[in-house]
């Protein structure tokens, strides 16, 4: 387990360095021509594009990664694998349906104004396409191959830097988000190419339920968590402006920098040790759990 651990952690610590170090050098990049408030503008809304794919799908993904290993057979990991991609695209499909003609609602909400409208609705479709394309990452991790997970991850930065900065030149704000949505809608497409044997399509229940047992308790917990550390930026253009949620934004890309001196061992641990440890199965749902506690009070 270890020497695997110490050559997947390479991997991915490789390919994070190169794929984060983009991310960070778009920062430089989008402020040649976005203004501070431009630039608070779009931190504010991927800020809230990570929350919600978070709890749009539920988490679906953690229950994924908890059942693999203890799936008797390969059809049964392409079954589940499926009906987890399946189930994101629906749950993101049907938010994205019902948020977008609230876009003016949305501007008003998270900038007050309604003029960021369209910065709103490009914001939407990209967190669509960019949850559906961290599902499909996922999906390489728990199949234990690094080396795809990193060569997609590194496309999907040389993209969304590109595609970002042309057509952030043009349309600002907006225009860097719908180049992030080209970018995600690329790296899905080869996501998908390149997991096609690993996937059984289609919605199995039985399956669902089980990753959604695990999974859907962890939604508000995870929502809570990244919350706390990130309402900040939120708090900040409420009692100031975007301007300073700009600026707040670019002192967090470099402070970041720090973070990838451990990224590669975490990506690798979860996946190394669930294919070598024998988890129990849940026995109780998160619901007769709830309503267990709610009688005993």
């Amino acid at each position: 387990m270890f020497k695997q651990l110490a050559r997947d952690g390479s991997i991915y610590a490789a390919g994070a360095i190169v794929s984060r170090g983009l991310a960070l050098l778009a920062a430089p990049v989008y402020t040649h021509f976005l203004e501070p408030a431009g630039y608070g503008a779009l931190d504010l809304i991927l800020t809230a594009g990570v929350l919600l794919t978070l709890v749009v799908a539920l988490e679906v993904g953690q229950g994924l990664a908890r059942e693999w290993a203890a799936l008797p057979d390969s059809k049964a990991q392409r079954r589940m694998a499926g009906t987890a991609v399946c189930f994101t695209a629906l749950m993101h499909g049907g938010f994205l349906a019902v948020a977008l003609p609230f876009s003016e609602s949305l501007s008003e909400a998270i900038y007050g104004t309604t003029d960021r409208s369209n910065v709103v609705q490009a914001g939407l479709v990209y967190i669509a396409w960019n949850a559906l394309y961290l599902q499909l990452q996922a999906q390489f991790r728990w199949s234990m191959r690094p080396l795809s997970y990193v060569a997609i991850s590194v496309m999907y930065g040389v993209l969304t830097l590109m595609l970002g900065y042309s057509l952030g030149r043009q349309w600002g704000v907006a225009g860097v988000l719908v180049g992030q949505t080209l970018a995600a809608a690329s790296a899905v497409g080869i996501s998908l190419w390149a997991l096609r044997t690993q996937f059984e399509w289609g919605l199995d229940l039985k399956y669902l339920r089980n990753m959604l047992a695990y999974s859907m308790p962890l939604a508000p917990s995870g929502l809570a968590t990244f919350g706390s550390f990130h309402v900040n930026r939120f708090i900040l253009n409420a009692y100031a402006d975007l301007d300073q949620v700009g600026y707040y934004a670019m002192a967090s890309k470099v402070a970041a920098v720090t973070a990838l001196l451990t990224v590669g061992i975490q990506t690798a641990l979860t996946p190394s040790s669930t294919a070598t440890m024998k988890l129990p199965k849940p026995r109780v749902s998160w619901f007769a759990y709830l309503k267990a506690s709610l009688l005993q009070h």
